[in-house]
């Protein structure tokens, strides 16, 4: 549900892209997978992603990764990845990591870069949890866009429930050819409090917008709050240009 809010209609062409690269594993699991053709082409791209997983971590899934300053309850699982092609021989492998099982515990993503050669995947580049995911350590849910930005785009979604309010925010990592860069961070994408109210409850959703690429993008929000707001790029970052009261924990 909460990806799904992630999609307007202009965002059709990203997710046919992301689906492209699913992990045949993903697709097995899903009860209503299109065809047993779909599912043999999702076989064939296995050992690609296999190895450059083993490229990009130095070893088979799972990897257990924690941050030298991180607690011992801290360490993220990394076992699922999926390979975002950049252009010619250049790849970028998006692993999604599982955190602790509490409340307060977070999952997230990261990325390496990636050259195909004839002998296999080189790394060029790490970026281990380059993005935060949501509570009982849950990754973010995320996509690819190709009509935001210059570089195509990783959009994330992560969010929560506390005490029957329940909200979600996006970033934008922008995957330039030199590197990820975090573009924008905790956009507000989504508002429900119904859990908290039996009368007068509200909700609002946002929806990301193309604007001109490398310039800017907007936030459509609709629901019982509705707004546009527009993201300029300035310096590394998009920054908004108006300040709407909106729906948010």
């Amino acid at each position: 549900m909460i990806r799904a809010r992630l999609l307007a209609p202009l965002a059709i062409s990203a997710l046919a892209l992301l689906a492209a690269c699913q992990q045949p594993a993903e697709q097995a699991e899903t009860p209503n997978a299109a065809s047993a053709a779909s599912a043999q082409a999702g076989a064939a791209a296995a050992p690609s992603e296999a190895a450059a997983f083993q490229a990009a971590w130095g070893s088979a899934p799972p990897v257990l990764y924690r941050t030298p300053d991180a607690g011992a309850d801290e360490a993220i699982t990394y076992s699922r990845a999926t390979l975002v092609p950049l252009g010619g021989e250049r790849f970028a492998l998006v692993s999604e990591g599982q955190g602790g099982d509490g409340h307060v515990s977070a999952g997230a993503l990261a990325i390496h870069y990636l050259t195909r050669t004839p002998a296999g995947f080189t790394r060029t580049g790490a970026w281990p949890n380059i993005v935060d995911g949501g509570s009982f350590g849950s990754p973010p849910q995320w996509l690819i866009r190709t009509d935001l930005t210059p570089a195509p785009a990783l959009v994330t979604e992560v969010g929560g429930t506390w005490q029957g309010y329940s909200c979600s925010w996006s970033d934008v990592v922008e995957l330039t050819p030199e590197r990820p860069i975090l573009r924008t961070d905790g956009i507000p994408v989504a508002y429900d409090d119904s859990g908290a109210k039996e009368d007068g409850a509200a909700d609002m959703e946002g929806a990301l917008m193309p604007d001109i690429k490398g310039q800017s993008f907007s936030v459509r929000y609709s629901g019982d709050r509705t707004a546009l707001v527009r993201y300029a790029l300035r310096g590394q970052r998009y920054e908004a240009t108006t300040s709407p009261d909106l729906l948010t924990c």
